[in-house]
């Protein structure tokens, strides 16, 4: 190493780990749950959804799935909102640390998302200047993302869609409309930026399905579509390392 290149690290072609930070973004009822039991274990997890009752039964034969459930309620203080993000930033934090757990998910982070805008202002919309206002929440969120690239573990977070809607003119004044088939993630805004592969999870004729929005590691899977058969964590993991194999990731 050169003698001026205190504390660098020399990277090697054989250093990439092999595990996957996922986004899986998608409608209601479009497989995502069953895309990260299908994730190897141990798998552990923060619920913040309603959406594993009736799924993980039949996992739970297969492999060790740890989940902590979180019900946040409609209505409630500060305070409160407080105390239960801190207590899901714990449990995150104790499952990403964890040696024995190979797979991590939040379900959903579009909600975690949410708790920690509550946790940290009271409210979803803080009636204070945006730039100033979300600069240490975003940057506690980016550190809780990024603590996974310190691990050999897997991450999934899940995210729901809302409309996206668009500014018009009609009768020569600007209106907002909705084209009734545009999406977009709901959510931590740079999520994406941070996540190496984010997919969409879809059903479609009857199908469910999933497709490749962008892959960090392997970019020529961007736009790949997966149909109902060839959906799992499985197939994805050894479409963005080629040289891996279903045994790879049991």
């Amino acid at each position: 190493m050169p003698k001026d290149l205190v504390g660098f690290t020399e990277m090697a072609a054989s250093s990439r780990r092999r595990r996957l930070i996922i986004g899986s973004q998608g409608l209601d009822k479009t497989g995502k749950t069953e895309f990260i039991f299908s994730a190897p274990g141990p798998i552990v997890g923060v619920n913040l959804d309603i959406g594993m009752e009736g799924v993980a039964e039949k996992w739970v034969k297969k492999k060790k799935i740890w989940v902590y459930n979180f019900n946040v309620p409609p209505i409630s203080s500060q305070k409160s909102f407080i105390d239960i993000f801190n207590r899901t930033r714990g449990a995150f934090e104790s499952a990403i640390t964890n040696k024995d757990a190979r797979t991590v998910f939040v379900d959903t982070a579009t909600e975690w998302w949410e708790l920690a805008r509550l946790a940290e202002f009271g409210q979803l919309a803080p009636a204070v200047d945006i730039k100033r206002a979300y600069g240490p929440l975003n940057q506690l969120f980016r550190g809780l993302i990024r603590m996974a690239y310190d691990t050999d573990k897997n991450l999934i977070l899940t995210h729901k869609l809302k409309e996206q809607w668009a500014t018009i003119t009609e009768n020569g004044k600007p209106k907002d409309s909705w084209d009734g088939s545009s999406y977009k993630r709901a959510g931590f805004g740079e999520s994406g930026y941070l996540i190496q592969v984010n997919i969409e999870h879809f059903h479609r004729d009857g199908q469910f399905g999933m497709k490749v929005i962008n892959c960090r590691q392997n970019m020529n899977i961007a736009g790949m579509e997966f149909g109902q058969d060839g959906c799992s964590f499985t197939d994805l993991a050894t479409s963005v390392f080629d040289d891996t194999t279903a045994k790879d990731w049991e």
